[in-house]
């Protein structure tokens, strides 16, 4: 099945609304009633739709007088807040993040804003500046936002295959902007202050640097939505390669580039990238190099999860490095982090 498919009905079984306290589930609300009047009226599909999702929300169930009362009032703040364009929106947006922490609720929260945006199957230009404005405040970074918007409009437009997979988090569609946002604008700035710290890097030509980018952001999208520490990381990590600061911005287009590639692939597609990869890097040594910088930012967040660490074995694989040396780079890595963390 279709990652997004019957949406609605995985929503109810998600053990993150399931442990949603009554202020978060106002928080929610507030969020769903900020889309339905983002373009200044309430359609029957979105209220039908709005009515819906209110039911995954545990204090809905048991209040629902309250939750009533409630939605009334959060209509009329939302209407009003929406009438104001997007300074309104976004006051309205930064007040509701306050009350939704945490990657996963925020992402959960996203989808559903997006359900009520498509609700009548077209999101206008009001709806979509909404949901960037909801993105925005939860800090989610702009290119995963756009495929989670995105496949939730090709859920509502389109009828997918029961095994068609349509998963948006797995390599998120990108565009331009989105990179600039994950790199800072001193992107590149201070490069030369340790540039030639690994003698084998510094060998690297503009080819092989390439495929370090490309090897790099296959790590960082490896299980769909990067934390922030990974975002980080991988900033590092490309700062260590022999690039100019005139080339940053030719780096951000290539890392656009490579999430629409992989994003688009087919499971032999991209075991044909990670081969291209591996054939533009010069020598084992600085396959191994890029293993080595592909785990440490998966690990950023102290955690490699079961897609990244499949994603690593793949990319060793197609590096022609054994399962042996993998585990070696993997335990290294780690008790590096555990080192750094311990002081």
């Amino acid at each position: 099945m279709g990652f997004w498919s019957d949406i609605a009905e995985q929503l109810g079984s998600d053990e993150v609304l399931k442990q949603l306290d009554r202020a978060q589930c106002e928080a929610i609300i507030d969020m769903l009633t900020l889309l339905v009047f983002a373009d200044g009226e309430e359609t029957f599909l979105e209220k039908t739709e709005l009515e819906h999702l209110l039911h995954e929300l545990p204090w809905a169930l048991s209040n629902a007088a309250e939750v009533d009362a409630y939605r009334a009032e959060s209509s009329a703040r939302s209407k009003e807040a929406a009438a104001k364009g997007k300074e309104g929106l976004e006051a309205a947006a930064a007040q509701i993040a306050s009350r939704l922490e945490g990657v996963d609720l925020r992402k959960k929260a996203l989808k559903m804003a997006a359900q009520i945006a498509y609700a009548d199957w077209d999101a206008d230009h009001h709806e979509h500046l909404a949901l960037h404005v909801v993105a925005d405040a939860f800090e989610i970074p702009a290119p995963f936002a756009k495929a989670i918007v995105q496949d939730i409009g090709m859920e509502a437009t389109e009828v997918v295959s029961l095994d068609e997979s349509t998963d948006a988090e797995a390599i998120p569609a990108p565009t331009m902007s989105s990179v600039s946002a994950l790199l800072s604008g001193d992107f590149l700035g201070g490069f030369f202050s340790d540039l030639f710290d690994d003698d084998e890097l510094r060998r690297l030509d503009h080819d092989g640097s390439m495929a370090f980018v490309d090897a790099l952001t296959l790590a960082l999208v490896a299980d769909g939505y990067p934390e922030q520490e990974e975002l980080v990381e991988f900033k590092n990590q490309l700062e260590t390669l022999p690039f100019a600061p005139s080339e940053a911005g030719a780096v951000k287009v290539r890392v656009e580039e490579t999430i629409q590639e992989l994003r688009d692939a087919s499971t032999e597609g991209t075991a044909d990238f990670i081969a291209r990869t591996g054939a533009a890097i010069p020598s084992d040594a600085l396959k191994l190099a890029a293993i080595k910088m592909a785990a440490t930012i998966t690990h950023a967040d102290f955690e490699i999860t079961a897609q990244e660490e499949s994603t690593l074995v793949k990319l060793s694989r197609g590096f022609g490095v054994d399962a042996d040396e993998l585990a070696r780079i993997l335990d290294g890595v780690r008790a590096e982090s555990k080192d750094d963390l311990l002081g």
